[in-house]
């Protein structure tokens, strides 16, 4: 029986550690911050022989607030994704997602957006958009580039 490629897995099949730090600062109408965030994998090894890599990220960011209602928004981000640790015997397709040195690598990102911020009837929900662009990757082997990407979410606070 062949078993789904490394990414097709539900979870890293470790126990993990997800340690992280945000800071965050704003005046009148500038807003600013920055962020560590981690996955570290406290195991050598899963129960099929091999470790996803740990990743590491870095973002900051930076807004302005044009009016009470609309503030923009642009932000850096660098991520490491370690290779893969190990194999499982079981993943031995002939596909490159079955090589565990296809995967990992090092990627930073930029992103631009903006937040609506209705006032009286819809107080407390946000629109929030943000375009992102690729600006640099190191693939670990041949796999699929990170492309560009738009993001749009609605939240709402009570």
């Amino acid at each position: 029986t062949l078993r789904l490629p490394y990414a097709m897995q539900l979870g890293s099949g470790t126990y993990d550690a997800l340690p992280g730090l945000t800071y965050t600062g704003h005046n009148d109408v500038w807003s600013w911050g920055a962020q560590y965030a981690a996955t570290i994998r406290l195991e050598s090894e899963n129960d099929q022989n091999y470790s996803l890599g740990d990743k590491h990220k870095i973002s900051s960011w930076g807004g302005y607030q044009f009016t009470p209602w609309l503030r923009g928004t642009a932000r850096v981000t660098a991520e490491h994704v370690g290779k893969i640790d190990g194999a499982d015997a079981l993943i031995a397709a002939p596909l490159t997602t079955a090589d565990p040195n296809n995967y990992g690598g090092d990627f930073v990102e930029a992103g631009i957006g903006f937040n609506l911020v209705p006032q009286k009837q819809l107080a407390g929900a946000q629109i929030a958009c943000e375009f992102t662009a690729p600006l640099y990757q190191d693939l670990n082997g041949p796999q699929m580039k990170r492309d560009y990407g738009f993001t749009i979410g609605l939240q709402y606070s009570f």
